[in-house]
């Protein structure tokens, strides 16, 4: 389905963006999100830290006001006829920020 796919891409970003989140690395974050260009459903993401302030996004020149910036409950939905999902990035049982 949708959603078990968008969630096993979500898990593999954000497992990739621990490292770049622990060590502020902003640019390692945007060139993770920018693997997201090969999945064609996708059409933005945005990478929080842990206070949901934004880090990186996906496609690099999208506006923030495009994406949320204070994330829902965790998981996948339907909102307006497109699948959100937010999928925390943890380091053990640290939360380290947000993929949107």
């Amino acid at each position: 389905s949708t959603i078990m796919k968008l969630t096993s891409i979500g898990e593999i970003i954000a497992t990739n963006s621990t490292a770049a989140l622990a060590f502020d690395d902003a640019q390692a974050s945007t060139e993770i999100l920018a693997a997201l260009q090969a999945e064609q459903h996708i059409v933005a993401a945005i990478l929080l830290d842990s206070v949901g302030h934004p880090f990186a996004q996906y496609p690099a020149n999208l506006p923030l006001g495009k994406l949320p910036v204070y994330p829902p409950p965790m998981g996948y939905q339907y909102v307006d006829q497109h699948l959100e999902g937010f999928q925390p990035v943890l380091q053990g049982t640290k939360l380290l920020g947000t993929l949107s």
